[in-house]
């Protein structure tokens, strides 16, 4: 998968868990590189975890006070019910904890001091902060995947995606849910939907047909195309935002697709079609190419004309 999602237990933090400052300050470093572009974290018991850790702050070493910090700013934090029915004294109760998260909602790994790792050998989601690279689960991470062009595809890569991001935008320059290969997009739309503060969701696609035929056809056909997403979006309270653009180009003029989050940013190959005899390439973009992706569709310091309206929860036409 492009984005994980880990536990990482307390002691990880703590200076005296490492033989050095120097050796505490790498290793956190390099857990953080990972986490900030490709990670979410479990903040096991609905929150106590990060409680634990912040009551605790004078115990853990500035970078990785440092990182938690940046977790809860990025919002990868993510919220996990209490598992075991004792609350976490020691350390191997956090790693016992998160391993009983597992079995609630499949983790890709947990991260231990290397003191503790001994007493978890058996367990292959159990990997040592010194030893990750030994890891198969952290040496699986990958830059790029190829996953067959189906709905069902997109949804598992996308999962974590669409359960936590706070704002998503889907640009595909052919986007039209009228068209039959287009049918299954709105089951992307719908895994978004929370009990509580949905997600900001943008559509952004060409206004013109394709490149045989680009007349300009105006915001109320491009509604129209749209209206089978109203009544599914609406009723589980989510909108979405169209926005219709003269083109979407890369330098290279070549059309690009592409899912924008506040977690990560996905170069798609093709659409968020289907073609069932078909693959495709997604790979992760870095997080300056992903936040200028989104600057350059920002309509309020995009050059050129556009047109948007909203659809599903809160409609209007602009």
């Amino acid at each position: 998968m492009l984005l994980g999602e880990y536990c990482l237990t307390p002691e990880i933090f703590a200076a005296a868990s490492y033989s050095s400052e120097e050796v505490c300050d790498i290793r956190l470093t390099h857990v953080k590189e990972a986490l900030l572009s490709q990670g979410l974290v479990r903040d096991l018991r609905d929150g106590d975890w990060l409680a634990h850790l912040l009551d605790n702050s004078g115990r853990w070493h500035r970078r990785g006070l440092e990182l938690v910090h940046k977790l809860q700013k990025q919002g990868r934090l993510v919220l996990a019910p209490a598992a075991l029915s004792t609350p976490p004294q020691q350390e191997a109760d956090w790693c016992r904890e998160s391993l009983a998260s597992d079995r609630q909602q499949p983790l890709t790994g947990i991260v231990v001091s290397d003191a503790l790792g001994d007493q978890f050998t058996q367990e292959a989601l159990v990997a040592r902060i010194g030893h990750l690279s030994n890891s198969p689960w952290w040496q699986d991470r990958r830059e790029s995947v190829i996953l067959n062009r189906t709905t069902g595809d997109y949804l598992r890569h996308l999962d974590l995606v669409l359960r936590h991001a706070t704002h998503l935008m889907f640009i595909d320059p052919h986007l039209d849910p009228s068209k039959r290969r287009y049918a299954r997009f709105v089951e992307l739309l719908l895994a978004c939907r929370r009990a509580e503060c949905p997600p900001l969701i943008q559509l952004h696609r060409v206004w013109y047909e394709d490149s045989h035929d680009q007349r300009d056809r105006g915001c109320d056909y491009w509604r129209g195309r749209f209206r089978d997403l109203e009544k599914p979006l609406a009723r589980v309270g989510l909108s979405a935002r169209v926005f219709l653009w003269d083109k979407l180009q890369r330098p290279d003029k070549g059309h690009t697709r592409y899912v924008i989050s506040n977690l990560i940013g996905i170069l798609c190959g093709n659409g968020f079609d289907e073609d069932h005899e078909a693959c495709d390439t997604w790979s992760r973009l870095d997080r300056k190419t992903r936040d200028d992706i989104q600057r350059q569709l920002d309509p309020a310091s995009r050059r050129g004309a556009s047109y948007s309206f909203s659809i599903g929860h809160a409609g209007g036409t602009t």
